[in-house]
């Protein structure tokens, strides 16, 4: 994950972000590493766990949960970038004569912007409702950093799980939808050259 998507956004600033297609894929690139890179610690984290001192001023299953929150903010990021390239390819296949009049590098950049920052506002909340905070440990004499999360925790995950829920479902049926008019579309030229 890492190295593939490190190798993927090397190779998309090389050749430029000409297009919208090289613009969509370099930030679902972007995305990816980023979340790849959340797993390394996390990981490492859940591995080793048990094997870690006690008398460490983080607590490495507090650093695993907060982490774990951020990797879904970089998921879901990925996932729509996911589904903003299905809607792109559909569009440049359904509609070519218009695709590059309505897709252009300046409108793809903020299209992205816009449905990343859409993403950040429905984790927003989670994101604000957690962190690590000191907490004396009179066993070992010092004060470790510990998860915590606010009183109305429950219902802003509550909350966010259904959103979550929604937003994959959406973005699956937008990608569905995209593949049968690929499809058909591409089988209606294929119709056309062959007669």
């Amino acid at each position: 994950g890492c190295i593939t998507n490190a190798i993927n956004i090397a190779v998309f600033v090389r050749h430029g972000l000409r297009d919208s297609i090289s613009i969509s894929f370099f930030a679902l690139s972007i995305s990816d590493l980023v979340a790849s890179l959340l797993l390394v610690p996390q990981s490492f984290l859940l591995l080793f766990s048990e094997s870690l001192p006690t008398t460490s001023y983080v607590d490495g299953m507090s650093i695993t949960l907060l982490l774990a929150y951020y990797y879904a903010f970089f998921y879901d990021v990925s996932q729509i970038d996911t589904t903003f390239i299905a809607v792109l390819r559909c569009w440049c296949v359904a509609l070519p004569f218009r695709f590059k009049d309505t897709f252009t590098r300046g409108k793809t950049t903020a299209m992205i912007s816009v449905l990343s920052l859409a993403c950040l506002s429905l984790h927003m909340p989670q994101l604000c409702t957690q962190g690590l905070r000191g907490n004396k440990d009179p066993v070992h004499n010092l004060t470790r950093l510990i998860y915590w999360t606010s009183s109305n925790r429950d219902v802003i995950y509550s909350v966010r799980n259904t959103s979550g829920l929604v937003l994959t479902t959406l973005c699956q049926i937008v990608v569905c939808f995209c593949l049968v008019v690929l499809a058909s579309n591409l089988r209606a030229s294929l119709q056309f050259r062959n007669s």
